[in-house]
């Protein structure tokens, strides 16, 4: 899962990044029948006291109509531990790893639930 995971961050962010984006937020979606998709999106502006950061988008990067999707049947909480683990593991060794650590920080967490922060400069 970390391949494809990595080939999708690639492309995506394969791109010149808008000048305002300050954050970068992985949303998750549960879609139902063991089915799981995820996008990312960069923001104007990063707090760790409001997460409401995440809202403040700036693009998508082409994600929403190219949602990373897999399945597998685990609770939420196991895939929000999955993914974020799968996304450090990213920004240790990743391709675009240095141009998101490059911003003021990086958060993930299903898109009605709490943001967990992975990055924060």
């Amino acid at each position: 899962m970390f391949a494809e995971i990595s080939k999708w961050l690639d492309n995506a962010l394969n791109q010149e990044i808008p000048d305002e984006v300050v954050a970068f937020c992985f949303n998750l979606y549960e879609d139902g029948n063991n089915k799981w998709s995820m996008e990312i999106v960069g923001t104007d502006r990063f707090d760790v006291e409001d997460e409401d950061w995440c809202c403040d988008e700036v693009t998508d990067f082409g994600t929403r109509d190219n949602c990373y999707t897999w399945e597998e049947s685990k609770k939420w909480d196991e895939v929000l531990s999955e993914i974020t683990s799968l996304l450090k593991d990213y920004l240790k060794s990743g391709a675009c790893a240095k141009l998101l650590k490059e911003k003021s920080g990086i958060g993930v967490g299903f898109v009605d639930g709490d943001v967990e922060i992975i990055y924060q400069k």
